[in-house]
């Protein structure tokens, strides 16, 4: 039997790059979980703060506000795992930024082994690793780059 394909979240600021660019990255990490070469965990509070990064102004010259609600919803009709419960109160603390909280609490409850980010406040966590309370590893977190070196084709 084939082993399953990896869970990861993707932290919005990596989705919103895949959005503005296909030429990075992040676009092609985004194909790849479409691909179904990983499975793309989310939630309503991911979706939310990318839709409503993507709504600045400023990235209007990048995206209009229907290409931005379209892909919003592609990458929520490409989710493996769509939680419609804010996952803000099921860690605390594990970061330096309070508001990156939420996307460990994601992988927790979407059962996600990494967390896609080059947000630094992840990025810093000791060994790059979310830990239960007996150091097991819940969930590492890698760069855009990093995941995609590991990402294997199905097959």
């Amino acid at each position: 039997m084939p082993a399953s394909p990896p869970r990861a979240v993707l932290d919005p600021n990596v989705l919103v790059s895949a959005a503005i660019s296909d030429r990075g990255i992040p676009a092609e990490l985004v194909r790849r979980s479409e691909r179904g070469e990983f499975e793309l965990v989310t939630s309503a509070e991911v979706l939310m703060e990318l839709l409503e990064v993507l709504r600045r102004p400023k990235f209007r010259r990048y995206i209009t506000e229907d290409e931005a609600v379209d892909f919003a919803l592609r990458i929520h009709d490409g989710s493996a795992d769509v939680s419609e419960e804010l996952p803000q109160e099921v860690v605390k603390g594990v970061t330096s930024d309070p508001d990156d909280d939420y996307l460990v609490g994601v992988a927790v409850r979407g059962e996600a082994g990494v967390i896609v980010s080059g947000d630094r406040h992840l990025l810093e966590l000791p060994d790059r690793r979310i830990a239960d309370g007996v150091g097991n590893t819940l969930a590492r977190v890698l760069t855009p780059r990093e995941f995609l070196n590991n990402l294997q084709p199905p097959g």
